[in-house]
């Protein structure tokens, strides 16, 4: 596959597309091509541009999991 979408375009391209996709300037199939998205990935922005206009970002954030292991389990593990 290709490129992640927020490497391709920037955010304010991807609002614009949408936005034309809502105001029915574009078919869905154009957008999905301008977007390079398969039709469950566009669907799923679309609904999430809908749900927070304002708001909506296509930056991609990692999410930080804590790789430490529970206290009781911890213990366990020093008792064995």
């Amino acid at each position: 596959m290709g490129e992640q979408l927020h490497k391709r375009l920037s955010g304010e391209q991807v609002k614009m597309i949408l936005d034309r996709y809502i105001k029915k300037e574009l078919r869905s199939e154009q957008a999905m091509n301008l977007l390079g998205l398969k039709r469950s990935q566009f669907f799923e922005l679309v609904n999430k541009y809908r749900e927070t206009p304002d708001g909506f970002t296509i930056e991609y954030s990692r999410k930080r999991s804590s790789r430490k292991i529970g206290n009781g389990i911890e213990k366990t593990l020093l008792r064995s």
